[in-house]
């Protein structure tokens, strides 16, 4: 409040002091107490309850958003095309490895680029073994 005097009749002059009021809210069933001092506070018998921290769900790995099933393949923008890309620590950015037309040619250039030679040929190998078409991005070889 800005004013310092008040007045009800013009004639007499109050002042103002303010104080500090206390709601309390049940949580449960929503009644207010409300106490003007420390003193009223204590003699509602109200004591200071500490929360326990509770912390946030860590991340599952397991359960991140992956729309494929390779790590370091996602489905590209171009519906049936995958892309692969890589995150270098040390640059601290994706790197980016190209759009392919099957997720086991995508995944084949991240097993290369991370240096896993022997995985990369596998997966070419497989892939070349199929029809060597683009694969339906909503089903696994497992599925069929």
């Amino acid at each position: 409040m800005k004013a310092k005097y008040w007045t009800i009749t013009g004639e007499d002059i109050w002042t103002v002091n303010e104080r500090r009021v206390f709601d309390f809210k049940n949580l449960q069933t929503g009644d207010v107490v409300t106490c003007g001092n420390s003193r009223e506070v204590m003699d509602a018998n109200l004591v200071p309850v500490t929360m326990p921290v509770i912390k946030p769900k860590e991340k599952d790995q397991t359960s991140a958003r992956r729309d494929t099933k390779y790590k370091g393949v996602s489905k590209a923008i171009t519906p049936g095309k995958f892309r692969a890309q890589f995150w270098d620590k040390e640059k601290n950015k994706n790197k980016y490895l190209g759009t392919f037309d099957s997720e086991l040619e995508a995944a084949a250039a991240y097993q290369e680029h991370i240096g896993n030679h022997k995985e990369a040929r596998r997966m070419l190998n497989e892939y070349q073994e199929g029809d060597c078409g683009p694969e339906d991005p909503g089903k696994f070889p497992s599925e069929e």
